[in-house]
């Protein structure tokens, strides 16, 4: 008697769909690979299995130190090690060619977007704060010294340009860019708004996350969105540096700063409205609507339980007050 043998056909919507379901739990299980490496080395700092290195916190150098080396663990090792085991071949730092033109106007126009997305997280904090929400407490590491003021530009500028960048426009925005650069940018800048988990850093991260993947996209590579960070934290932290030596013209130097920056950065975007300057990003050609792929790679099993655990941390800084 023979066999019959049945051929088992998928349908080009069938195969579409099987990749936006891979795209979403890859970038699911790198957001709560991270996350899970955060409680990880919370509950062994508190239980003290990692006394030699907490010991490296008893000094201003040593804590800052001590800082950076959780923030490559928490952040960096358990990304690379989730695309590392997926098996995915994809360059977290695209490097196409960008001219200096290019990358400046970039980063002065995103530094205005930056202004944009400032007043609307006061804006937010502001609003929210009529409900009893308080604002969060950031906190403060720096000191008005020139060592302080060094590690603070590698700590709070340097790496997180680096890792962040890597992270949310190198594998997370790379991921989602074969479904569509607009929906990508938008749902990259999303999450890593949302990752940033307290309410003040949410809309700012959200904002100026949308510029540094339109950049990426604009430009093939992530330098100029890596660039970008770099300058706006740099400035957060000069800002709060020369308001600790010259605390009576903190509130001028802050003002002056932040106009200037609008001032240049309006020009900038300005400009580049020309033709051949900034161009539209499509969402790609796909047998699904835009809003079908939104809510195949936002309702993926392990997307619905990082949103589920981002959205516990916020709830939990917005109930202790923390970042």
């Amino acid at each position: 008697m023979e066999q019959s043998t049945y051929s088992y056909y998928i349908t080009p919507q069938q195969r579409e769909a099987q990749e936006l379901k891979k795209s979403s739990t890859f970038v699911a299980l790198m957001l709560l690979a991270m996350m899970a490496i955060q409680v990880v080395l919370t509950v062994a700092v508190r239980l003290g299995l990692l006394t030699g290195l907490v010991r490296l916190a008893e000094t201003h150098a040593g804590y800052m130190l001590f800082n950076m080396i959780i923030y490559i663990l928490c952040l960096a090792l358990p990304a690379v090690a989730v695309a590392l085991i997926s098996g995915r071949r994809q360059n977290p730092f695209p490097s196409a060619p960008v001219s200096g033109g290019m990358m400046g106007a970039g980063v002065l126009g995103g530094m205005a977007v930056a202004v944009v997305a400032n007043l609307a997280a006061s804006g937010l904090m502001s609003w929210l704060s009529l409900f009893g929400i308080p604002e969060p407490k950031m906190p403060d590491n720096l000191q008005p010294t020139l060592i302080s003021l060094a590690l603070n530009i590698l700590s709070t500028a340097t790496l997180p340009a680096l890792i962040e960048e890597m992270i949310f426009r190198g594998y997370i925005l790379g991921a989602l860019r074969a479904h569509g650069d607009g929906l990508a940018v938008v749902l990259s800048a999303t999450l890593f708004g949302l990752f940033h988990g307290n309410v003040l850093q949410i809309p700012f991260a959200f904002i100026l996350g949308l510029a540094m993947g339109y950049l990426v996209v604009l430009t093939d590579s992530i330098w100029p969105a890596v660039l970008l960070h770099f300058v706006n934290n740099l400035m957060s932290v000069l800002l709060s540096f020369f308001g600790k030596c010259y605390p009576d013209q903190r509130i001028v130097i802050s003002n002056v700063t932040l106009l200037a920056v609008a001032a240049m950065g309006a020009v900038v975007l300005t400009v580049l409205r020309r033709p051949g300057y900034l161009k539209p990003i499509g969402n790609g050609i796909s047998l699904f609507r835009v809003l079908e792929r939104t809510r195949k790679l936002l309702f993926s099993p392990a997307m619905v339980l990082a949103f589920i655990a981002m959205l516990a941390t916020l709830f939990y800084s917005i109930g202790s007050g923390q970042t």
